[in-house]
């Protein structure tokens, strides 16, 4: 048997004498999915099989029946009816026929040969087949090196989209010596109050990294990059995203609530309690899953911290399972595309489920599940913390789903 790869269908020119590695012919009972597949069987197997006969039981020495005795299967009616074909033999349908014809197509010298028409067929579907499974190669050589080109772009250009949010990011985080240099000659000017001016909505994103935080600063999609994981777990460093929301769509009270996706991990992010003043660090803990095999982390080592920087950027750290090292910075762009179309608090509700059902319970039905045993999930989602507004944002039963305006809605503010 050729036990080279094969590219190409296998190939038939009368639908009953197939060849792709062999060549063999497939026989059918008549149903809609009752083709049979065979190969040719050599002479002496053949003949094996159809000259058996069943002497009793082996004894042993003592003459009782040995406990190990030789084992005979017969084939099936198929089987016999595909060698007949094999053999140019006279076609038949039952097994009984099919033994009996081709024992006597032994005859008395007790050997069987393929016919020249046979071995002509099997040739020529050998050589069509040669030649398909060549060109079918070709296509898919031609094909996976278009699907590696693509991937490797798609890597260079995410590793290149996570550079730039890197770098604005970083440009964002540096003290701007030409702004603060007007701010303290306008203040020896005798203007103490150089922002006056138009004030902000609360609907209104911040304009620098000096201005008071609005609820468009913490919400909506974020792009992220984590330089260390995406090095660290280059198998599962795909697009990395942060969504979040406050509980309540207001900055006066609740917590911010994060759902993301950093490759290797993803999950939820409970931040500190709200408000907090302007340009202020948060601190948050996480509980999530492992990308691999699901596997729940949330141990109290699962924590980090967000800056929000204004103008859509921010900067973070990340500790816990599956972080390379300690304080793993990470980076963020906000996603405009959607910030004012999407009611983002409507999200939380879901994001809050997730993190309740994250927790030692939870992760020990699942382990009895991995082993195939049932166990009851009553009792695997917590209840609400005590800070939690579980009355409200998150927590009514709304529609879990992020909520699109339509265009006469869009004038988006919480």
């Amino acid at each position: 048997m050729n036990m080279s790869r094969s590219y190409a269908a296998p190939v038939t020119k009368d639908n009953v004498f197939f060849y792709s590695d062999e060549l063999y012919v497939e026989v059918t009972d008549g149903g809609p999915y009752s083709r049979h597949r065979y190969g040719r069987a050599s002479p002496s197997r053949l003949y094996d099989l159809l000259t058996y006969e069943d002497r009793g039981p082996v004894l042993t020495k003592k003459g009782v029946p040995a406990k190990r005795q030789p084992f005979h299967k017969d084939e099936t009616g198929h089987f016999y009816c595909a060698q007949l074909l094999h053999y140019g033999l006279k076609p038949l349908k039952t097994k009984a026929a099919a033994k009996k014809h081709l024992l006597a197509a032994f005859g008395s010298d007790q050997t069987l040969r393929v016919p020249d028409h046979i071995v002509q067929l099997e040739n020529e579907l050998k050589d069509l087949y040669a030649r398909s499974n060549a060109q079918a190669k070709i296509r898919y050589e031609n094909e996976k090196r278009e699907r590696e080109i693509a991937e490797k772009k798609r890597w260079e250009d995410l590793r290149k989209k996570q550079e730039r949010i890197e770098a604005d990011v970083v440009a964002a985080s540096k003290p701007n010596v030409q702004a603060t240099s007007k701010k303290r000659k306008s203040q020896n000017d005798g203007n103490s109050n150089p922002s006056k001016g138009r004030k902000k909505k609360n609907g209104e994103p911040s304009g620098s990294q000096n201005s008071d935080l609005t609820s468009l600063d913490l919400s909506g999609l974020w792009d992220i990059a984590c330089p260390s994981l995406a090095e660290e777990y280059s198998g599962y460093s795909a697009e990395m995203t942060m969504k979040m929301s406050t509980s309540r769509g207001s900055l006066k009270d609740g917590h911010l609530w994060i759902s993301f996706d950093f490759g290797v991990i993803s999950g939820v992010m409970r931040c500190q309690a709200l408000p907090l003043p302007a340009n202020s660090t948060l601190s948050f803990e996480w509980r999530g899953s492992e990308s691999g095999e699901g596997q729940m982390t949330f141990e109290s080592i699962n924590k980090g911290t967000i800056t929000f920087l204004g103008n859509g950027k921010l900067k973070g750290v990340l500790n816990g399972d599956y972080v390379p090292k300690k304080n793993t910075p990470f980076f963020g762009t906000q996603n405009q595309e959607n910030l004012r179309r999407v009611v983002w608090v409507k999200s939380v509700r879901q994001w809050k489920e997730t993190w309740r059902g994250i927790n030692a319970n939870s992760y020990e039905v699942a382990n009895q599940a991995r082993w195939g045993k049932w166990v009851s999930d009553e009792g695997c989602d917590e209840d609400p913390a005590d800070s939690d507004t579980t009355e409200a944002g998150g927590d009514s039963n709304s529609d879990s789903q992020p909520e699109y305006l339509s265009e006469e809605e869009d004038g988006f503010a919480f």
